[in-house]
């Protein structure tokens, strides 16, 4: 079985500006809608980028794999491993209760 491509590095971070930037400084443009779409698609999950070896935040590569495209392995693991254990990760007729839409 042949290797799965390697995903493509994060894009580069930009320079913060801020109360510490040079007086005259030119503030920052902002970003379009696609670019900011863009920027945080590549960003990776709760400050992990698929070059990061370290996995933290366990529930955010869940949320990652069921919000973006089911293409998170961890997150797709996670899940298995959840619904090993009983737990009904498709809803059942109660779990709307879990949640307070009031709030």
């Amino acid at each position: 079985e042949a290797d799965a491509a390697a995903p493509p590095p994060p894009p580069p971070r930009r320079k913060r500006t801020g109360a510490g930037a040079k007086s005259g400084a030119r503030p920052p443009r902002a970003l379009s809608r696609e670019e900011l779409s863009e920027l945080v698609l590549n960003s990776g999950v709760a400050g992990q980028s698929p070059s990061k070896p370290e996995v933290k935040c366990l529930h955010a590569q869940l949320a990652d794999h069921l919000c973006r495209d089911h293409s998170n392995p961890l997150g797709e693991a996670i899940l298995s491993g959840v619904a090993a254990r009983g737990v009904a990760v498709h809803g059942d007729s109660q779990c709307h209760q879990q949640c307070d839409c009031g709030v």
